[in-house]
């Protein structure tokens, strides 16, 4: 299935956000396998339109974080 360039755009976006923030590996794991929590495959969510992308963003800001009571 072709995508549209604002589909590739958020694609790329979003991509790159969760590599920067999660790592290559756990950004590749999270994107490509479906989250009970979003109801979708974090990618396909993220392409399908603005809200899907902010939704997702959202998300990998999310499990970026550390977690309560860590370290600061």
């Amino acid at each position: 299935m072709k995508i549209s360039p604002e589909q590739a755009r958020r694609q790329g976006l979003i991509t790159h956000l969760a590599f920067v923030l999660l790592g290559q590996e756990q950004a590749i794991r999270f994107l490509n396998t479906h989250n009970v929590s979003l109801g979708a495959r974090p990618l396909d969510l993220a392409i399908a339109d603005p809200t899907g992308y902010s939704t997702v963003e959202n998300a990998v800001k999310l499990l970026a974080q550390p977690p309560a009571g860590g370290r600061q």
